[in-house]
């Protein structure tokens, strides 16, 4: 904990988005959506990204749409994958926790209900 208060005012000074202890692959997540646990926690993941302040969806990718990627556009999260996510394709996207605070209640919550936790 006292470490991450050092971080990050020199974090911020750099404008740097997330810690770099997490860089590489910690915090990218690749889910098959056509299969039943992984469209659960792509729901749940988006669900914490949409409740919590912050930028916290970098590089999101989805096999559906990847001719875009391949003409030098990028693929955004549609809105509309918060109510009714499809269930088709492989979706992948960073986590940036950025500055914010986890909000450690919400998350529970968040896993009780998309997961059964």
């Amino acid at each position: 904990r006292l470490d991450a208060e050092r971080m990050r005012p020199i974090l911020q000074d750099y404008g740097m988005l997330d810690n770099p202890v997490s860089l590489g692959l910690a915090n990218r997540y690749m889910m098959n959506l056509e299969l039943h646990e992984d469209w659960h926690c792509a729901q749940c993941l988006l669900a914490v990204c949409k409740l919590e302040p912050g930028e916290n969806i970098d590089e999101p990718y989805w096999s559906e749409k990847q001719h875009l990627a391949q003409k030098g556009s990028k693929w955004l999260v549609p809105d509309e994958w918060n109510k009714d996510m499809p269930q088709v394709g492989v979706f992948g996207m960073t986590f940036l926790q950025g500055f914010n605070e986890s909000d450690m209640d919400l998350r529970e919550r968040l896993a009780e209900e998309f997961l059964g936790w």
